[in-house]
């Protein structure tokens, strides 16, 4: 095993140039620009990015049309100083003082926050790192969603009025988690007039941008409970179809999108495959809902929980439920493979916000897109593509590297001065493997897909369609030449033959190694 080394950067160049090599081939602990907007949008999903700049000592961020000025480091300390900027915070009692109670929720999560973070060391930089907690979520979550909204479009301040009143604060605070969906979804929003009383309408329309589709939104929460009976109340608080009708109820101009927090502790609603299948048997069982004597709409339904409020002091992730009511091929109860296939392509915006809403629920640390772990200092010495070693005494340039997680290794392929390659293992610490899980395909400082092992066949058809879907007929034709079908297959059009080919390779790889 050996140990990673970097020259000093007075030290003569790798290179030969008789430089030093600061003045030489020394690159920037960064990635490449195109490894560093991959990581980027990985963290901040496909809305505008954080537009942040540091100025004489200190720092700008950006959010609509206002530019906030202090001494951030992390973006979640911005965060914090944003959500005290909304709501009004004094230093003295420790509570916000635009909120229309003392009790109000925001200040009892706040005061949990407070305990926790006094436990919490700073490292030689001054910044704490912690596990994320119910606490924290909560109040960084709420903060986040309401920049996203107020960067990427424009806040509505009844909003904002409702999220200061006690009793309005838990749907309200949901109505952000979702609209945030769609902002990082990289959908377009317009909010419909909340003073308008003369019609009900939903919270928003969604355009996703790629062919203009629009959606009517309607968002709707369980309340929290601070005590679960275990003798009666799972059954309660599992009834969601109340919820259902009511959002159903609501004027939509366009396909509608319902999404429902359903607010319960992960103990009672644990994520699996078993809890989505049931939610979406219920949903089905309900499709002959009337409303207002009538046929009820079809809509896609988003079943969220977020445990936040029944554990404060605890680091339980979120979960996330898609269902189709009235709505065919789509949703849980889809079986087959075949049939998830082309449930993707008849609902391509719904998949792609669903993909969106798995993929970036965690809060960005840094302004930038660069991983934190290397960021802050929690590592020294990143392990970068076109970089300089020291290996066993020689210095070499790093010029690819793989990761064994369970091993906790990286191995690295470096060649010397004289061309000549050789292949080292690094060991890595608890930060770099947690850089390495956060962006896998950046890791090294430049984009290298890592490649993962597949859990169904369909995971390999998608590999092999992304692969092949801009194939010319005659080069698919030319691989599917020993089929027994080739007579038929010739008449097929492009894209049909990508999706018999990538069907067929994937089932036969797919069986073949079961």
């Amino acid at each position: 095993m050996n140990e990673k080394k970097k020259p000093g950067r007075n030290d003569k160049c790798f290179c030969g140039s008789g430089k030093k090599y600061k003045r030489c081939h020394l690159n920037p602990h960064n990635p490449s620009p195109d490894a560093n907007e991959i990581q980027r949008k990985l963290q901040q999903g496909l809305g505008k990015p954080i537009e942040s700049r540091t100025k004489k000592q200190k720092r700008e961020v950006k959010v609509g049309n206002k530019v906030y000025e202090g001494s951030w480091v992390t973006f979640h300390d911005f965060l914090v100083f944003y959500i005290y900027d909304i709501f009004g915070y004094d230093s003295a009692s420790n509570k916000f003082t635009k909120v229309d109670k003392n009790d109000h929720p925001l200040n009892l999560i706040l005061k949990e926050v407070q305990s926790q973070r006094q436990a919490i060391q700073p490292n030689h930089k001054n910044i704490c790192n912690s596990q994320m907690t119910g606490a924290m979520s909560l109040l960084l979550c709420l903060a986040y969603n309401l920049y996203l909204i107020t960067h990427n479009f424009k806040i509505q301040s009844k909003l904002i009025s409702d999220l200061k009143i006690a009793k309005q604060f838990i749907g309200a605070n949901y109505e952000t988690y979702v609209a945030a969906f769609f902002v990082k979804a990289g959908f377009d929003l317009e909010f419909e007039d909340e003073t308008d009383r003369t019609t009900s309408h939903c919270e928003f329309t969604a355009t996703y941008k790629p062919t203009s589709e629009k959606y009517s939104v309607e968002a709707k929460s369980k309340n929290w409970k601070s005590k679960i009976n275990p003798a009666g109340e799972e059954k309660l608080r599992l009834n969601f179809i109340p919820k259902l009708s009511a959002a159903l109820k609501k004027r939509a101009i366009y396909r509608r999108i319902i999404f429902i927090e359903l607010n319960l502790p992960t103990e009672m609603f644990p994520c699996t495959d078993e809890t989505g299948m049931m939610l979406a048997k219920k949903i089905e069982r309900h499709e002959s809902l009337l409303i207002n004597g009538k046929k009820s709409d079809p809509a896609y339904i988003f079943l969220t929980n977020h445990p936040y409020a029944h554990g404060l002091e605890k680091n339980e992730p979120p979960a996330y439920f898609p269902a189709g009511y009235k709505i065919q091929n789509y949703g849980r109860l889809i079986r087959s493979a075949e049939k998830r296939v082309e449930s993707q392509k008849q609902h391509v915006p719904i998949y792609k916000l669903l993909e969106s809403i798995e993929k970036h629920h965690v809060i960005p640390a840094t302004f930038d897109g660069n991983l934190p772990e290397f960021e802050f200092g929690e590592t020294e010495n990143r392990l970068i593509i076109g970089e300089i070693y020291e290996f066993d005494g020689i210095q070499v340039k790093l010029i690819n590297g793989t990761v064994q997680e369970k091993e906790k290794l990286a191995w690295v392929i470096c060649q010397d001065k004289t061309g000549r390659q050789a292949i080292y293992t690094v060991p890595l610490s608890d930060a770099e493997l947690r850089a390495y899980k956060a962006s896998p395909d950046t890791f090294f400082g430049e984009y290298y897909s890592q490649g993962k092992k597949c859990k169904s066949w369909y995971e390999y058809y998608e590999f092999l369609y992304n692969c092949y879907k801009n194939s010319t007929k005659s080069k698919l034709l030319n691989l599917l030449k020993d089929q027994h079908d080739y007579p038929e297959l010739k008449s097929k059009k492009q894209n049909e033959l990508v999706e018999i080919y990538c069907t067929r390779i994937a089932k036969h790889t797919w069986n073949s190694e079961k």
